[in-house]
């Protein structure tokens, strides 16, 4: 639903998705904090921000020896090879793809961009959030103030699409420039 507020405002009134959900992160952030600092802030927290543990029955198994939560993994792997096979073999990717390369051509088309936008939204929405609880409830194990979860890497991925102007092979450039300087600027 949170994906989806940004997709209809989107198919609407022509917001900028981008901008849209870069302002929602802060309200998510707060309301984050809010809920682990007031009503769910846990029992042993002795004024740090988290919530108490999960039960065992809500925390994600890993991979002996990493912090690779394999629910999650198999989940990415699985919707990968799902979207890969939406996306280039279905009439909805045929239409997502046109409607992404060409507004005007979809329009000629007669396609439904506010309905589109809709779905896609809704879909990657959904993805992100099994992302974020694979991370709350696999490595964690407690919903913590989200600084300590996130280390910014969605910025730094718009930073880096940005860079690349969206384009599959531009972006190789920019990325392995921004890896190697990025462990640079941290103590």
């Amino acid at each position: 639903m949170w994906a989806g507020l940004a997709a209809w405002l989107r198919a609407r009134f022509g917001a900028s998705e981008i901008l849209v959900t870069l302002m929602q992160n802060y309200l998510a952030y707060y309301l984050v904090v809010y809920l682990v600092a007031g009503p769910w802030k846990g029992r042993t927290a002795f004024g740090f921000l988290y919530t108490d543990p999960f039960p065992e029955a809500a925390r994600l198994p890993v991979l002996p020896g990493t912090l690779v939560h394999w629910p999650t993994l198999l989940l990415g792997a699985v919707a990968a090879l799902v979207l890969h096979v939406l996306l280039f073999r279905t009439p909805w990717g045929f239409e997502w793809r046109v409607l992404g390369e060409n507004p005007l051509a979809a329009w000629y088309l007669g396609l439904d961009a506010g309905r589109l936008l809709l779905r896609v939204g809704l879909i990657s929405g959904a993805l992100a959030g099994f992302a974020g609880v694979g991370e709350v409830a696999g490595i964690h194990h407690k919903l913590l103030e989200p600084a300590q979860v996130s280390l910014g890497y969605g910025f730094t991925a718009i930073l880096v699409a940005w860079l690349a102007r969206g384009g599959r092979v531009t972006s190789s450039s920019p990325r392995p420039s921004w890896g190697w300087s990025s462990p640079g600027g941290t103590p």
